[in-house]
């Protein structure tokens, strides 16, 4: 681990080393199981509680912007098939 302080000394961030693996994100499924990885590691002593609340906060923002995108995009497909709908009716009125 890197130590790094700011200018005026106050603070120090702590780095994790890099092994330059990309963390698979991709899905719910994949951040849960990030967080259960970091909480194992904080468990054992490889990552200090410090870190490790850190990085679970920062997977729970990532987790709850994904289910925010997913919401989204099932709301968009929702309204579009709604509108679908009413067009078809619309149309099965007329005749």
């Amino acid at each position: 681990m890197t130590q790094i302080s700011d200018k005026q000394g106050d603070s120090n961030i702590t780095l994790l080393p890099s092994d330059n693996k990309k963390i698979n994100l991709h899905d719910s499924y994949a951040i849960r199981c990030e967080l259960g990885r970091v909480y194992r590691d904080m468990r054992s002593g490889k990552v200090e509680a410090q870190d490790g609340t850190r990085l679970g906060y920062m997977l729970n923002l990532l987790l709850k912007a994904y289910e925010t995108s997913v919401l989204e995009t099932d709301l968009r497909e929702i309204k579009s098939t709604l509108q679908i709908g009413k067009n078809l009716r619309k149309e099965n009125d007329k005749k």
